[in-house]
């Protein structure tokens, strides 16, 4: 018999429960039994909370979404706009990637998903223009202190590659796994922002 407890929390041991599931088996060869099993609950109740696999799924990504959304936000806060913010904030998603397993496997699988899901992939774009926006606003508050002026249109051309470098550095580093010299990936993303303040500095 599995113990009550409140909806919320058992929702949210449901998704984390696909979590392990998907990122061992796959979405498509994971079973809701399988999530049933590792959540210790039957199958009637995981379908207490969600009507199909694809539910659970689509809020799985909804979850993972939020938490990189208030990782970046956290971020961003916590450098502040100093010279080598751009430099702490990447080593940070770094790290928070190679910390977190489970990460970079849900983002291979979500951008594998998106091409079949038109609704995943909406989030996913939703998603990508957030932190895009977020970028732009940081690294226009980083120029105003360095005295500096850029067109707004090349503020976001810059906002999307440094998008784009500090993913691939995170997937990169991921693919070695074990083997990975942490301290490698965090020179060349350093090496990066200081390339890139420098060209910006003439």
């Amino acid at each position: 018999m599995t113990e009550n407890k409140p909806k919320d929390i058992r929702y949210t041991e449901i998704i984390g429960a696909a979590v392990k599931c998907f990122a061992e088996k796959g979405r498509h060869n994971t079973t809701i039994d399988d999530i049933a099993s590792t959540a210790n609950l039957t199958k009637g109740g995981v379908y207490w909370h969600f009507k199909d696999k694809r539910e659970i799924y689509l809020a799985m990504i909804d979850q993972h979404l939020q938490e990189d959304m208030k990782f970046w936000e956290e971020s961003i806060t916590r450098e502040g706009t100093g010279p080598d913010s751009i430099a702490k904030t990447g080593i940070a998603y770094i790290r928070y990637s190679m910390q977190n397993k489970n990460h970079l496997y849900l983002h291979a699988e979500m951008l594998a998903e998106s091409f079949r899901d038109e609704v995943l992939k909406k989030k996913l774009d939703g998603l990508h223009t957030k932190w895009r926006a977020m970028i732009c606003d940081f690294f226009e508050m980083l120029l105003k202190k360095m005295g500096k002026e850029v067109a707004a249109d090349e503020i976001e051309t810059i906002s999307c590659i440094l998008l784009s470098c500090i993913e691939g550095l995170a997937h990169q580093c991921w693919f070695r796994n074990e083997n990975a010299d942490l301290g490698y990936y965090e020179n060349v993303w350093t090496t990066f922002s200081r390339l890139l303040l420098k060209g910006l500095d003439r």
